[in-house]
C-alpha cells in the first residue's frame, strides 16, 4: 500500500496492525500514519483504517478506490472529522453527502441527509455532534454511541471546535457473482 499525500488541515491517525508468523505467533506487522483519504465537503474528513471486502478477510483492502459505504459484503472501520457547520455546511446547500442515488432520497433543505446500504457503529471520540433523523435529533458526546440501521440520517457540529468519531460501517448488500 502506497502512502498518499496528506490532505491540508487534516490530522493523520496512528494505525497499528496485528498479523501472525509462520508459526502462527502473533506479532505486529504495521505501525504508521494513514492520512485521511478523502474530503467529501470542506474540511470534513474521512479516514478510512480498514476496508475489506468479505468476511472473513485476513488482508485489508485499504487500496480500493474511496467511498463513502463499503464494498457489498465488506465492511469500513474509519475516523470521520466534522469541523463546526459554519465551516462547511453552507458550501453543501442542494448537494446530498456522499449521494448514492437512492430512490428516497428526495430532496431536502439539509443537504447532509442521506442513507446507506449499511449498519453502522459510530462513536463520539472527542467533541459534539448532533445525529438527526427525519422525526428528531439526539446529541451526542465523547464515549457516545450511535448504531445506525440504514435509516436517512444527518450530521450537525453546532459547537465552534470539530468533532472526531469512530465509524464502522457494515454492508447488508451481499455481492453478485462479479464482485465476489
Amino acid at each position: 500500500m502506497t502512502q498518499q499525500e496528506p490532505i491540508t488541515g487534516a490530522t493523520p491517525v496512528r494505525r497499528v496492525v496485528t498479523g501472525a508468523d509462520s508459526d502462527g505467533r502473533s506479532l505486529f506487522v504495521s505501525d504508521a500514519s494513514v492520512n485521511p483519504s478523502s474530503e467529501p465537503a470542506p474540511g470534513v474528513y474521512l479516514t478510512d483504517l480498514w476496508v475489506l471486502d468479505a468476511v472473513p478477510a485476513r488482508t485489508d483492502k485499504l487500496h480500493l478506490p474511496h467511498a463513502l459505504e463499503p464494498p457489498p459484503g465488506g465492511v469500513v472501520f474509519r475516523i470521520v472529522e466534522f469541523p463546526p457547520d459554519d465551516q462547511w455546511k453552507a458550501s453543501q446547500r442542494g448537494r446530498v453527502f456522499g449521494s448514492n442515488d437512492y430512490p428516497d432520497d428526495e430532496p431536502t433543505s439539509d443537504a447532509m441527509l442521506h442513507r446507506t446500504d449499511t449498519i453502522d457503529f459510530i462513536t463520539v471520540l472527542n467533541g459534539e455532534i448532533r445525529a438527526i433523523a427525519e422525526d428528531g435529533h439526539v446529541d451526542l458526546k465523547p464515549g457516545d454511541t450511535l448504531v445506525q440501521r440504514g435509516t436517512r440520517h444527518s450530521w450537525s457540529n453546532l459547537t465552534n471546535r470539530p468533532c472526531v468519531v469512530v465509524a464502522v460501517l457494515v454492508s447488508t448488500r451481499q455481492p453478485t457473482s462479479s464482485e465476489s
